[in-house]
């Protein structure tokens, strides 16, 4: 059953998944690629909304949870692998997402929570000036923007290979810009967007509602933070080979893997009982030992 989804990564403490023009480009590209992907397997999704920040990103779906899941997985995966190539090295920081079901009624406020994002950052920009989400699509002469462009089915194969990364397959109508950017409007259904909204002065009110920032986020961390035991597991063991050169938690003392989970729980906010089990101490053992 097709629901409204918000996907979001949690921010990078040590690296910058978008640090320049050229890398938000190529990130923004990823979205057309993953969703011609989907399209491939006739999964059927629509993206709403999105925003790429430099050390995190949002979107916001309507489809198959499943379907979202499979596009917000290969986005994750190409981009580490964007990342491996051309930086030479794999990321340093664990690649964690979370995925929200949204209401029907609720959906236009996460639009704007979303598109509000770089405002929230400290960006000196308007979430419409920003280039990098999907916030200069709405309500706007979107016609202003393809000045110059391309349809993608003039391209050469090799110029379609270094503008996409992938052998898959756009749509030949799809427009390209002088910058090398797959103009967004091609992949982000923004009339839909719109239309969660009854007029243009109700989108403005949202874009500068931030009292619900509080609010959205406050029932998000709550859910963002259930990682599996998994994902835990392989930040735990990267955490003992980064503070003390040891490749498996077996082989650290137990007041190194109490040290593990303090700084587990300050990164990842696990609870104590998944801390506990992950790195094989005893509840009651770790209760003594306050994690803040």
């Amino acid at each position: 059953m097709k629901g409204y989804y918000h996907y979001s990564s949690k921010g990078f403490t040590k690296e910058i998944l978008f640090a320049d023009e050229a890398e938000f480009i190529a990130g923004m590209n990823r979205i057309a690629v993953c969703l011609a992907m989907c399209k491939e397997k006739e999964m059927s999704i629509n993206i709403l909304a999105f925003c790429l920040m430099d050390n995190h990103f949002h979107f916001i779906f309507h489809g198959e949870k499943e379907y979202c899941d499979f596009f917000i997985n290969t986005y994750k995966k190409l981009t580490s692998m964007w990342i491996v190539k051309h930086r030479k090295r794999p990321l340093a920081d664990t690649f964690t997402t979370g995925s929200f079901p949204i209401s029907p009624s609720k959906v236009g406020e996460k639009i704007a929570y979303l598109l509000r994002n770089p405002v929230a950052g400290g960006l000196r920009i308007t979430p419409q000036g920003y280039k990098w989400s999907s916030g200069n699509l709405m309500f706007s002469d979107v016609k202003s923007a393809l000045t110059g462009a391309r349809n993608i089915g003039n391209f050469s194969y090799r110029e379609k290979r270094r503008l996409l990364s992938s052998h898959t397959t756009i749509p030949e109508n799809w427009m390209v810009r002088t910058d090398g950017l797959i103009w967004p409007g091609c992949y982000t259904d923004y009339k839909t967007a719109e239309a969660f909204f009854p007029s243009v002065r109700s989108f403005m009110f949202e874009l500068n509602n931030f009292k619900l920032d509080s609010e959205i986020d406050t029932e998000e961390v709550k859910q963002f933070y259930s990682l599996p035991d998994s994902e835990v597991l392989f930040r735990a063991v990267q955490t003992c080979m980064e503070y003390y050169q040891k490749d498996r938690i077996s082989k650290c003392s137990l007041e190194e893997r109490v040290s593990v989970a303090k700084i587990l729980q300050r990164e990842l906010h696990c609870n104590d009982k998944q801390l506990a089990r992950v790195l094989r101490i005893k509840s009651e053992v770790l209760g003594n030992c306050p994690l803040y």
